[in-house]
């Protein structure tokens, strides 16, 4: 048995038999002192199904197994069909490392009392260590309908486990079932597991059509976040199914002839009080639409409008065309190139205000080979801080483009749409 195999038995077996909840029928006096003083309660009824049963339970908890064997096989004598006294004797045979009787008396504890948590528990715990990883999980998800807190214990050692590959398909495949606790463990496996086990349980409900988009987007990135950007970049591509295969540029949408969808390696739009963004028909645009903003006179510190970008080390020329209506600021706005690693800046395009009709414009520029894996191409407001970052009026851009120059004869960057 491997280690995550032991933590993942310790996290079943202990955390949840510690927290199994006991069945209480209340029946008169002796079931209300059950819970508080069920050796009172006995003297109220001495065949208190119930008292004896959290007896039993106590000198579990004690360390006591023999009398709580001997109470559980006296209960079972006046109710034989009574699951709690199956569930003690499944716990006290865990105890003394009798893995038969364990499973037996788990079976039959089972079957009087569906929802008693220790005997699910031990045989999940079991169907791990042999490896049964359906049948295991197929456990685990009863046990979450019954106790939905136990995924406090029960999601930090599944996604533990997830780090190895037989448990991470398993686990796809449960979570591709819509389980009642699908969400949490999606949420759980984009913020807390290891980029390989999130990766391979993602990747295997997208193949099966089982992640939304909003999923995959946290998913890439999560994935650009841990620096994997190579990775987020395909999944990315994976993610659009090959629809836009004939589009895909430096910059993805650059004509903004579709709705940017703030994921991935599209536009990102975010909302500003001092700025309304929005892809609009615009006279003079190559195709259909064009990227407006208008500026309503208010401090706009950032202007919410990014590109991520994958540019190898090499030169590079980004060019685009704008037209400005009114535009009325401190030094007026640009676009920027920065590495996403290191912050360091590659390009600033020429700031741009006052009133214009379709210009074009271009700016060149290098990526370095070290810490520029990933960039970002962001709109700025260059005026300065404070009350020169007010800004009024509007402006238009289409045709965003970055292609490379330092290839012979290359050509120049077309527009993409």
């Amino acid at each position: 048995m491997n280690v995550a195999t032991r933590f993942f038995g310790f996290a079943v077996a202990v955390a949840l038999v510690a927290g199994v909840g006991w069945r209480v029928v209340k029946v008169g006096m002796a079931d209300h002192l059950v819970a508080g003083d069920p050796h009172n309660a006995l003297a109220w009824n001495p065949a208190n199904p119930s008292a004896l049963a959290a007896i039993a339970k106590k000198h579990l908890d004690d360390g006591e197994p023999a009398p709580a064997r001997d109470i559980a096989l006296t209960l079972l004598q006046r109710e034989p069909a009574n699951g709690d006294g199956f569930v003690v004797l499944s716990d006290w045979a865990r105890t003394q490392g009798e893995a038969a009787r364990t499973s037996e008396w788990s079976d039959i504890a089972l079957r009087y009392a569906p929802q008693a948590l220790a005997p699910r528990a031990w045989i999940a715990n079991e169907d791990f260590v042999r490896g049964n990883y359906a049948a295991a999980l197929d456990g685990i998800d009863k046990i979450l309908r019954v106790c939905p807190r136990q995924y406090e214990q029960l999601f930090p050692a599944m996604l533990d486990f997830a780090r190895t590959p037989e448990f991470a398909d398993a686990l796809a495949t449960k979570l591709i079932s819509g389980p009642t606790w699908k969400s949490g463990m999606v949420t759980a496996l984009l913020s807390k597991a290891t980029p390989d086990a999130m990766d391979r349980v993602l990747s295997t409900m997208q193949r099966q059509g089982a992640l939304d988009s909003a999923t995959t987007a946290q998913w890439i990135d999560r994935l650009a976040k841990v620096g994997a950007w190579g990775e987020a970049y395909a999944r990315w591509v994976s993610a659009t199914n090959g629809a836009h295969a004939n589009r895909l540029s430096n910059v993805f949408n650059g004509g903004f002839e579709s709705a940017p969808t703030n994921s991935g390696f599209d536009w990102r739009v975010g909302d500003s009080a001092g700025v309304v963004i929005e892809r609009a028909a615009v006279s003079g645009a190559t195709g259909s639409n064009a990227m407006s903003l208008t500026f309503l006179g208010r401090r706009s510190d950032s202007i919410p409008l990014h590109h991520w970008l994958l540019l190898s080390s090499g030169s590079y020329r980004l060019t685009f065309r704008a037209t400005a209506h009114d535009l009325r600021s401190d030094r007026g706005v640009e676009w920027v190139v920065r590495c996403q690693q290191s912050g360091k800046e590659l390009a600033a395009s020429e700031r741009l205000t006052g009133d214009f009709q379709w210009t074009s414009h271009e700016v060149d520029f290098e990526v370095p080979d070290a810490d520029c894996q990933a960039q970002d191409l962001f709109l700025r407001n260059a005026g300065a801080n404070g009350a020169g970052k007010v800004i009024r009026g509007s402006i238009s851009f289409d045709d965003v483009a970055i292609g490379r120059t330092d290839v012979t004869n290359a050509p120049r960057a077309e527009p993409s749409h």
